[in-house]
């Protein structure tokens, strides 16, 4: 009987190049199941204009959606396809799911559209996303994964 729980790590995205390198490396070597990339960030972008950008505490959704891409864009040149990754932070439609995608996560996780626009938000980023896989022609969304990192 195999009782073997599956583990996913789940890595912030104030992580340096040089911590990458080191949990790539580790992730592969425990076997690890997968990695969510990313969580909440404690770093603020001078450019958000909403009047709680001082609070102290995570930050998640759009303001999170490039520094994760670049971060997911990282792990995958590492891990390739041998780690599933899991793509978070600031997915809300089809466009920005492909993003994510072709950036180098298999899975994505859905939370801060999730609580803003319910939970059809995941109905519409399905259809958007087969859509703009089709007219980007891949035939399975397995073929854009990673595509950016090439």
């Amino acid at each position: 009987m195999d009782n073997k729980t599956p583990i996913l790590l789940k890595i912030s995205p104030d992580i340096s190049d040089a911590n990458i390198s080191e949990l790539s490396a580790i992730i592969l070597q425990q076997k690890i199941d997968g990695v969510v990339l990313t969580n909440t960030t404690v770093t603020r972008d001078e450019d958000l204009i909403s009047l709680n950008k001082k609070e102290v505490g995570g930050l998640s959704g759009k303001p999170l959606f490039d520094v994760s891409n670049e971060i997911i864009k990282k792990f995958y040149s590492i891990l390739k396809n041998q780690v599933p990754i899991i793509g978070a932070g600031g997915v809300r439609d089809g466009q920005t799911a492909l993003a994510k995608i072709k950036s180098g996560a298999s899975l994505l996780q859905l939370y801060t559209s999730f609580v803003y626009e319910g939970p059809y938000v995941a109905n519409k980023i399905n259809e958007e996303l087969e859509d703009l896989l089709q007219s980007e022609g891949y035939e399975t969304l397995k073929d854009a994964v990673g595509k950016d990192c090439i």
